[in-house]
């Protein structure tokens, strides 16, 4: 009835049973017969019995064959539960393998993306004609960064990173002191980016000073963009925020040069806009502030190039105010004094581009001071001088808005330069040439704002030369154009005197041009309007002591017009 396998346990059970019983021994036999048949009847219901050895897998089996449903059931569950811990292992495990991959992926890109900005950039970032071996090396690390960024949520060491090289795009976008693609709005805009990862690095480490310097620096970059921009109120606001921070800095570390350097180079820079619009009181008190912290520098290490440059950024800048209230004499020892101490700067970095520009703009606004003083002849030979500099360094690199800024100034001055002589054909020559190099810039950036005022008063330059070739026809055409790029930008800067000028001075001329043909009720109607002008900038008390007497010159030439 039991089957094979049964009896042959069964009869197991028996013989031990058997055996027990046999024994010679009798502490091995069963204590009483009672004993024996307790252990037969354990046999019969399944249960272990005493004869035989206490095994667990005796044991198991007999529990087994009483409860083969229950055993069953636990024994799928058990299988269950191991499978799934397997897997569950096995998962784990693989999670682990991932994210250990994924971290050494984000290292390796953070590596190459830093060896890129700290350590080929530095190499290459002030050589001549690198523009484009730039450009493609900060392309491809800020590819890297922005593959990494949305990862970096809290990680301030990578978002600092990040800013640096956010700044460096921008400044092969458009940075104002070195070789750039001439794309000042997008440069802005990537120097904002860069901004607001500073700020919050330094709202998390309000004590980490050398966050606060990075975050002073960037702020200073966007001021200069501002202006440059032509957006003066935003400049003047970035710079005073900028100056708050970089006198904290200076403040908190008393002996260092570097940050008492940056300072004096801000008070420069900011300087510059109340001296463009003739501010010279405003103008004058940056600078003191400035000289006196560079004297400081220059007294403790005289052959730093670094106080070189900046004495001479400041002399150069200082000359402006000088000739402003006509002392043409003190203008020209400052920018003298200037070019000194920026062709020893650039002998001792020959490789420097920045160094070997800082020449060209001495001698750039050495002919305009010479323009200014109306000494034709010394402004017509400083200006040619300052053609070859910017003309070779865009031959070889065409892409180089810097340099194509700076070759369209150099024959916009040699134009005026050439009309204070009475050379008015060569006036006309160079003047167009200007048009040339700034068209494209402002084909590039149509929104800026200081390539069209360039644009418009180039116009006007040609326009003057037309005028006494008695071209009035060619001149009204220029001048027209001018008055039209001048509008807008006045309307967006009311309080700019030198965007003021431009405007007045192209209906001005507009007048003389139309008194030219005959048209006099023109001639008069447009010589009110610049009038107008004049009079708002004696208002503002932002006319130039040069300019003292222009409301009663052209008050004669409209009584000149109506007879």
């Amino acid at each position: 009835l039991l089957g094979r396998r049964g009896s042959r346990a069964l009869r197991g059970d028996l013989d031990r049973i058997v055996l027990m019983a046999l024994r010679k021994e009798p502490e091995r036999r069963y204590s009483s017969a009672a004993a024996l048949a307790d252990d037969i009847e354990r046999h019969l219901t399944g249960l272990p019995v005493v004869a035989h050895q206490d095994t667990f897998t005796y044991q198991a089996s007999k529990f087994v064959r009483r409860h083969k449903a229950g055993a069953l059931a636990t024994a799928l569950i058990l299988l269950a539960i191991l499978a799934g811990m397997t897997g569950t292992l096995w998962q784990s495990r693989q999670a682990h393998l991932q994210r250990v991959k994924a971290e050494r992926r984000f290292d390796d890109v953070r590596k190459l993306a830093n060896s890129n900005l700290f350590d080929v950039y530095p190499e290459v970032e002030n050589l001549a004609g690198s523009l484009k071996a730039r450009e493609k090396i900060l392309t491809n690390a800020l590819q890297y960064l922005d593959s990494l960024a949305k990862e970096a949520a809290g990680d301030l060491d990578l978002q600092s990173e990040l800013a640096t090289g956010y700044e460096k795009v921008g400044d092969v976008q458009g940075a104002l002191n070195n070789s750039n693609l001439g794309k000042t709005k997008a440069g802005l805009e990537t120097y904002r980016k860069a901004n607001a990862l500073r700020a919050a690095v330094v709202t998390a480490r309000p004590n980490d000073l050398e966050a606060r310097e990075k975050l002073a620096r960037n702020g200073y970059t966007i001021a200069r963009t501002l202006w440059m921009d032509s957006q003066t109120k935003e400049a003047e606001e970035e710079f005073e925020k900028t100056l708050g921070l970089q006198r904290a800095l200076v403040a908190a570390k008393p002996d260092s040069p570097e940050l008492k350097d940056k300072l004096a180079v801000t008070l420069i820079d900011y300087a510059a806009i109340p001296a463009f619009n003739s501010q010279s009181e405003k103008t004058l008190t940056l600078l003191d502030e400035a000289l006196f912290i560079v004297d400081q520098l220059r007294e403790k290490d005289p052959a730093n190039p670094t106080f070189k440059k900046t004495k001479a950024r400041l002399l150069r800048l200082l000359s402006r105010p000088k000739d402003a209230v006509g002392d043409y004499a003190g203008g020209l020892e400052a920018l003298q004094t200037a070019l000194a101490l920026s062709k020893e700067a650039a002998q001792q970095s020959p490789d420097d581009f920045r160094a070997q520009r800082a020449v060209w703009l001495t001698e750039t606004m050495t002919c305009e001071h010479f323009i200014d003083q109306g000494n034709g002849a010394e402004a017509v030979r400083v200006g040619a001088g300052t053609i070859e500099f910017p003309k070779r360094a865009l031959e070889r690199e065409p892409d180089n808005g810097v340099v194509a800024y700076d070759l369209a100034i150099s024959y916009f001055n040699l134009a005026r330069a050439c009309r204070l002589s009475g050379n008015f054909k060569e006036t006309i020559s160079n003047a167009d040439a200007a048009l040339a190099e700034m068209s494209k810039l402002s084909a590039k950036s149509p929104d800026d704002a200081d390539y069209k005022r360039n644009l418009a008063i180039y116009k006007t330059e040609k326009a003057r030369a037309q005028i006494e070739l008695r071209q009035s026809d060619e001149a009204l055409a220029a001048l027209r154009e001018a008055a039209e790029i001048m509008q807008p930008i006045v309307a967006a800067d009311p309080k700019s005197a030198t965007s003021l000028g431009d405007l007045g001075m192209a209906y001005r001329l507009q007048a003389q041009a139309h008194d030219q043909k005959g048209n006099h009720r023109e001639a008069v109607a447009m010589v009110d309007k610049a009038i107008e002008i004049a009079q708002r900038l004696r208002e503002q008390k932002s006319a130039r002591d040069s300019e003292k007497n222009l409301l009663a010159e052209m008050e004669k030439e409209k009584a000149a017009y109506r007879k």
